[in-house]
């Protein structure tokens, strides 16, 4: 699997996966389980995301009051 660096890896992250397994290079199971740490970074990725914009709107509203 590629490194992940940053969101704009996750596609190549994840074709290489189904790759693999179209392959046999790894079995069905363990797609599966790579897909599931493709699948926690996604999240982090949004939930970092989320925060950065809520804090931006905050500090845009408190500038405003």
């Amino acid at each position: 699997m590629p490194p992940i660096r940053n969101a704009g890896d996750l596609a190549g992250a994840m074709a290489a996966v189904a790759d693999a397994a179209a392959q046999g290079a790894v079995t069905p199971r363990e797609a599966m389980q790579l897909g599931h740490v493709v699948e926690a970074y996604v999240r982090a990725v949004e939930a970092t995301e989320f925060e950065r914009r809520l804090s931006a709107l905050e500090t845009a509203d408190a500038a405003s009051s």
